[in-house]
Order: C-alpha cells, then structure tokens, then sequence
C-alpha cells in the first residue's frame, strides 16, 4: 500500500480505534520502516501531548465562541522533542532535509484551544495545526498573525494551513506575538445546478433565525445579506469547493457573488465576524 498521508497518521495517534485493523497495520508498518513517518508520529504524539495538559487545565466552558486570542506558548510547556532529528544513521548532509520542527506554538487555556506551527525543511513549507474544542471536522477556519502586515490565512476543511516558508522567513514566524482565532458563526452549504440554472441551498447549520439571513439569486449573482440589528452580523464569508477556498467581505451586511465563483456542484459558505 501507498504511504500514509498525515491525516492517517494523525488519526492512528489520536484515536486508532477508529481505524479498521488492517489500517492499523499498515500505518505501524510503515512507522517501523519509515524514517519520515516515524517522524511524524512523533511530533503527533508531543503535539496531542500538549493538548491533553490544556485541557485538563479547566472545565469546558458553557459558552460558544467565534473569536479566540491566543498567546505565546510559555517556555515551561515546551518539550524536549519540538525539534525531531532523524535517527544517527542518517547521512549528515541529509539530515537538516529532513527535519521537523516546531516553531511557535500558541494556547488559549480558556478556551482550551492549541495552534503549533510546524516547518518541514524538506517540503519548504510550513503547516499551522489548530485544535479546539470549537472546531468541527470540516470547519474552515481563519488566522490573523501578529505580523506588520496584518495577515489572515484560511485554513483547510478542520483547521490545518499550509503555507510556503518563502512566504514568511523562519525568524519572522518565531517572533510573532499574537495570533487570533475566528471560528464560522454560520455555515450554508448551496447547491448549484448549472443544466437548469438553480440554486438550492441548506440552512440547517446557519445559526441564524430566518427574518436575519436572506440568500437570493439575481440574474448571474448571488446576494447573501443579513439584518444587521441583529448582534452576531458577520464581516466576512469564505466559499470552499473543489477543495479551493476564497474570502469575501460582507458589507454592510451584504456580500454579493458571481454564481461562476461557486466552483463545485455543492459549496459551501462560511460566515465569521
């Protein structure tokens, strides 16, 4: 069988029951074969390491939110095995290709709530992982870094980013000082049907009562709005289809939208304040 991606990998740390046996067997096998798998493992292991302390930290709150401040990890909750080197056997000037390594790590204790940023030398990239007790499987989430410039990234489906390191300088990713949060308000899935020209959309996970939200197709467009005497209005939507997301404002609590940006037969629309 091929190599597992992360996300087994994950998943066989996280929780292998809910892999069948022969999943399981495979993804072992490859962990005692692999130098890179076994890897990270590791760093999965540290990482819901980490988790497990914040949240015995404090009860679950009995309160939803949708923006969360998080801060820098302090250095007592730093473990020995952020920076996971290849076993000795491995040539020396391969050894810096093929290195993990943990590079700012950022925890809200009241909302039980965990980023870590990894860089992969030998990918030239670096992957943010955000745990939560918010988050839902398929939540796409937002991230704004304490950098000059302001800078929000959208995750994929369950809160994993990935983004180039010539986009940021390793020294620039270790001294941000904050990070902030924003979890979907509000979610629509719409399905679209280009043969006959419809929309069709499903309300169940919108959040909102039905004199808040009003979708409607007009012409090659779809216009979303909200009332905005309403206290959770939204400020802005991102559409996820086709395993490609794009963010969009909502102003004045409109957001309208070219029907042709809805780039899969079902897409949907996350909404965040």
């Amino acid at each position: 069988m091929n190599i597992p991606t992360e996300k087994h990998i994950e998943q066989y740390i996280l929780n292998r029951s809910k892999l069948s046996e022969k999943e399981q067997e495979w993804i072992q096998d490859w962990i005692q074969k692999d130098e890179e798998v076994r890897l990270l493992a590791e760093w999965f292991r540290v990482f819901y390491k980490k988790m497990d302390h914040i949240e015995s930290v404090q009860e679950r709150p009995d309160f939803l939110t949708s923006i969360i401040e998080l801060e820098p990890a302090p250095q007592k909750f730093k473990y020995s095995g952020n920076v996971f080197v290849l076993a000795a056997q491995t040539p020396v000037a391969d050894r810096r290709k093929k290195t993990l390594k943990t590079i700012r790590t950022f925890i809200s204790e009241e909302h039980k709530t965990l980023i870590r940023i990894l860089h992969n030398s030998s990918k030239l990239e670096f992957k943010l992982h955000v745990i939560s007790e918010f988050l839902q499987d398929d939540d796409i989430v937002l991230i704004d870094v304490g950098d000059q410039n302001n800078k929000t990234f959208v995750s994929d489906p369950g809160g994993t980013f990935v983004i180039g390191d010539h986009e940021f300088p390793e020294n620039t990713v270790k001294n941000w000082q904050k990070c902030e949060l924003h979890l979907p308000i509000s979610k629509i899935r719409v399905y679209k049907n280009d043969d006959q020209g419809t929309l069709n959309f499903d309300t169940t996970e919108a959040h909102f009562e039905r004199e808040e939200l009003n979708l409607q197709k007009i012409g090659d467009k779809l216009q979303v709005s909200f009332d905005c005497s309403f206290e959770r209005t939204p400020d802005k939507m991102v559409i996820y289809g086709c395993e490609k997301s794009s963010i969009w404002p909502v102003e004045n609590g409109k957001c309208t939208i070219a029907i042709q940006s809805l780039s899969s037969s079902v897409s949907s629309l996350f909404f965040y304040q």
